[in-house]
C-alpha cells in the first residue's frame, strides 16, 4: 500500500488516484501516477498531493502537504533550503537575520512577511523540528488561503508524514 493511501485509511479520509501512465522514451520506460488524499488531522483539513514518477527517471516523489489557512490575508511566505548563492549574498549584503535562530539561519532562506517570519522562528517547537528537516514551506500569491509544505526527498513512512503534518499545522497556527 502506498503512503497516501495508508494515511487516508488511518484517518478516515478520501483517496483518489489516476490510472498509471506508461510512456516509452529514449531514456527508457517512464511511469506516472497522480494521487490525492484528503483527511482531517486534529481538526484541520490536510490535503496530500503526489505526482509519482517511476521507471528510468526515478527520483524523489514531488509531494505537497497542504493546510487551509483560517484567516487568509495577502501574506507572502517562503522558507526554503539555502543555496550557495544565498549564503554568499547573506555575507555580501549583510542581511538582517539576527532574530532568526542560528540553526535555521544556516540552513534556510526566509522571504516574505517579516512579522510572520518572526512569529514562526520565535516558536521553539517549530525551530526544533525545522532545524532537522530539508523542506520548503510557502504560501502562493495566487492562493493565499493555503500553506504548502514540500519535503525535498519525499516521505517514506506514516511517522515521517505525521511529523511533517505537525510542522505544517504549527506554522499554520502562527498565520
Amino acid at each position: 500500500m502506498n503512503i497516501v493511501k495508508e494515511i487516508c485509511t488511518k484517518y478516515d479520509g478520501t483517496y483518489t488516484a489516476e490510472e498509471r501512465k506508461n510512456i516509452s522514451s529514449p531514456a527508457g520506460a517512464l511511469i506516472f501516477q497522480f494521487q490525492k488524499g484528503v483527511f482531517f488531522f486534529e481538526g484541520k483539513k490536510i490535503i496530500i498531493l503526489i505526482d509519482e514518477i517511476g521507471g528510468a527517471a526515478y527520483g524523489t516523489n514531488p509531494i505537497q502537504l497542504i493546510i487551509q489557512i483560517s484567516n487568509p490575508r495577502n501574506r507572502i511566505l517562503r522558507i526554503y533550503p539555502k543555496f550557495f548563492i544565498d549564503k554568499v549574498l547573506d555575507f555580501i549584503l549583510n542581511r538582517d537575520t539576527k532574530d532568526i535562530p542560528t540553526v535555521l539561519r544556516k540552513r534556510f532562506q526566509f522571504d516574505g512577511d517579516k512579522n510572520l517570519i518572526h512569529k514562526i522562528v520565535s516558536d521553539q517547537n517549530i525551530v526544533q523540528h525545522l532545524g532537522k528537516q530539508n523542506l520548503t514551506l510557502y504560501i502562493k500569491k495566487e492562493n493565499p488561503s493555503s500553506l504548502i509544505l514540500s519535503p525535498s526527498r519525499g516521505i517514506s513512512n506514516i511517522e515521517e508524514a505525521i511529523m511533517f503534518i505537525n510542522i505544517l499545522k504549527a506554522v499554520g497556527e502562527k498565520i
